[in-house]
């Protein structure tokens, strides 16, 4: 319920925010309304529920613009730090791409306006600079807490040497474009294109046709306005970002900007445009509502008729000839068929009809729109005929955007499917994997249904599912995935048996689920369901162990070489980088001896882990979990040493008897960000108070 009522605050707040800023650029009420309306339920917004933090971002992008735009122009440096606290708030939404794009858009907007007052008035207008500086400082100090942070965590994961393939990946083709005229016509690459290849992100990029022909008023009448060639500009170079390895803008800042190799799925951008045009709409709508109270629209309203009657014969003739004009395009998807098998030709009649469908409605749209403007050029100061533009915009929108996503019922998305009740049953600590050897896990699942697809995705152990079932594991998430773990791991998944390494024993992967059957010595099916299969790896070795056989390797390369052969052995040895000698022996008579080792973990957190030791003699004590800088070790209470081992995990070293052992995330760069965000909200909070 929280988190529904947490979605449903920020689509409010999209709305709001839009209003607000509107009404700060003298729109009217009417049309401040109108464009909230528009962007509250358009595409990018109602698409965006399903990537929470990228809508939680976004929905403070009207107000970051706001707070911009009344900086420049009433040259007062409140606005300059409340922006700069508003783009924090975006940054702590959790998707950093929103926050780059908003400075890149106030960076490229502060560098044309000082270039332009620099050549027309022959003096630097420095307040633009120093609004830049401080809207940015602000975002450092009030961010700090959380940007140290993430640039040690990004500098170790995979997106810090991202390949081109992958940094454009999803990148809008043009032909997706018809989407915005056209609901869902991008639907149509679904089904003949590779998933990495067609553009997977962003479900729905329809503003409205409503919405583009009210911008287009705006563009048409008020081109001369500094607002919306603005709002025109950042529209035009989100589009041309979004077309990402389709257009030349995207690869040329992959090459100059290091900050854009870290980020992927270009598409991401296309917020930029939906914000625009909304914009842009309700200024239309102003600039129509002016030009009819005037009389300035006669002329044109008689064309608006005329395309009015044009567009109901298009509706007409796609309705008549609907079924002509689909055997056509069958002929060609039977060609198309014919040339690639894999190309899903049974699909394709549905998508079709609902192209069709959507091009009917789109010419009605436009047909409504154009009578609209012609009774109320008739009707002149007609309220109830401008009421109709709103319901129009609202119809469009709101029937569009707001049905297609699947719903199911709370419970059955989190009831425990009967492979996941049975591996709960087992309360050891350890690991599971959903097995490459039968299906890809990132594999479209074509089930029955939507509910049916839910639960295969469960019960074969798909991953980002198992975590509210309270499972680990092994290969986490993959966005940014650690780029040790996702070398040494990629092995498993090019290797054509379990057995083929002995990373899955390491790693203390314990189930393996199998769509179909998987044959290996040492893993025995356990469970099975219509789905997929339970095996349970005998071979397993726990979390935490006691090792004496140390193999130094100071080459990653030749580390991943070794660990990923069978010549590794895991139950005895330990891969570490530099020579590093165990303690001495205890004395004869000195202490207890201990006859047999004992490894036991007594707390399991996600930022503290403790071990109760005894070793007969000094060993290292391996824990699988990732080696990361934020953590400490302490070995009865005396900081130790944390030493990477086996290429990506932590290791200690343990004397001989018994020992308390604790492991606590207690990163310094957290503490550092800790304090310079405290500090900057103090000296902003007392700032007022020592100014007077």
């Amino acid at each position: 319920t929280g988190f529904d009522l947490f979605i449903i605050v920020h689509i409010l707040l999209c709305g709001i925010f839009m209003y607000i800023f509107m009404r700060s650029c003298k729109a009217s009420t009417e049309g401040s309304f109108l464009a909230a309306l528009a962007f509250t339920f358009s595409g990018y917004v109602m698409s965006a529920i399903s990537l929470t933090i990228a809508l939680c971002a976004v929905t403070w992008f009207p107000l970051a613009m706001l707070l911009f735009l009344k900086g420049i122009r009433e040259r007062h440096y409140k606005a300059s730090a409340g922006l700069g606290a508003v783009i924090t708030v975006m940054f702590l939404a959790g998707d950093p791409s929103v926050t780059l794009a908003t400075f890149g858009i106030i960076f490229l907007a502060s560098a044309w306006l000082f270039m332009e007052r620099l050549i027309r008035e022959r003096r630097a207008d420095l307040f633009i600079i120093y609004n830049l500086l401080i809207a940015s400082g602000v975002f450092l100090l009030l961010s700090a807490f959380q940007t140290l942070p993430a640039v040690e965590y990004y500098s170790r994961t995979v997106r810090a040497s991202m390949s081109w393939t992958e940094a454009s990946a999803w990148s809008v083709p043009y032909t997706d474009l018809f989407s915005l005229i056209i609901p869902y016509f991008n639907d149509l690459s679904c089904y003949y294109q590779h998933y990495w290849v067609r553009q997977s992100w962003l479900d729905n990029y329809y503003v409205g046709i409503t919405t583009i022909m009210l911008a287009g008023f705006a563009l048409r009448f008020g081109l001369r306005k500094r607002l919306v060639q603005f709002l025109l500009a950042i529209g035009l170079l989100s589009v041309a970002i979004c077309l990402g390895r389709h257009f030349v803008l995207y690869p040329a800042l992959y090459k100059i900007l290091p900050i854009v190799r870290i980020i992927r799925y270009p598409v991401r951008f296309f917020f930029i445009f939906t914000f625009a045009a909304c914009a842009l709409a309700g200024i239309g709508y102003d600039y129509l509502k002016g030009m009819i109270s005037s009389g300035g629209l006669k002329r044109l309203a008689r064309v608006f008729l005329a395309t009015a009657f044009a567009s109901s014969l298009a509706a007409v003739a796609i309705t008549v000839f609907s079924e002509r004009i689909g055997l056509m395009v069958m002929h060609k998807a039977v060609e198309l068929y014919q040339k690639n098998p894999s190309f899903n030709i049974w699909q394709f009649p549905s998508l079709i009809y609902a192209d069709m469908f959507n091009l009917r409605r789109t010419f009605l749209y436009i047909a409504c729109f154009g009578m609209f403007i012609f009774l109320w050029q008739k009707a002149n100061r007609n309220k109830l005929i401008s009421f109709g533009i709103f319901l129009l915009v609202g119809f469009d929108l709101m029937l569009t955007n707001t049905s297609y996503e699947p719903v199911v019922e709370e419970a059955y998305f989190k009831e425990p499917t009967p492979n996941i009740s049975y591996v709960m049953e087992d309360k050891s600590l350890f690991r599971i994997y959903a097995s490459p050897y039968s299906f890809d896990k990132f594999t479209n699942l074509y089930d029955g249904s939507y509910r049916e697809g839910i639960k295969t995705t469960k019960d074969r152990f798909v991953n980002n599912r198992m975590m509210e079932f309270g499972l680990y594991d092994m290969w986490g998430y993959d966005s940014t995935v650690f780029d040790r773990s996702h070398k040494l791991v990629g092995y498993v998944y090019r290797s054509m048996f379990p057995t083929d390494t002995n990373l899955l024993d390491l790693l203390n992967v314990k189930y393996v689920s199998s769509h179909g059957k998987m044959r290996a010595r040492g893993y025995r099916k356990v469970n099975e369901t219509e789905y997929a299969a339970v095996y349970l790896n005998t071979r397993c070795l726990p979390r935490a162990m006691l090792l004496r056989r140390p193999i130094v390797i100071d080459n990653d390369e030749e580390i991943l070489e070794y660990m990923s052969s069978k010549k590794f052995d895991p139950r005895k040895e330990i891969v570490l980088e530099e020579e590093i000698s165990l303690p001495e022996r205890l004395a004869p008579g000195s202490r207890k001896r201990i006859r047999k080792d004992r490894v036991d973990i007594t707390m399991y957190a996600p930022e503290m882990v403790e071990i109760s030791v005894a070793a007969k003699e000094p060993a290292f004590l391996l824990l699988s979990d990732t080696y990361y800088p934020g953590w400490k070790a302490y070995v009865d209470g005396k900081e130790v040493r944390i030493h990477r081992a086996d290429f990506f995990l932590r290791a200690v070293q343990v004397p001989e008897g018994e020992h308390m052992v604790s492991f606590v995330f207690d990163p310094l760069s957290f503490k550092i960000g800790a304090a310079i965000s405290i500090i900057a909200i103090l000296l902003l909070l007392l700032y007022p108070v020592i100014k007077r």
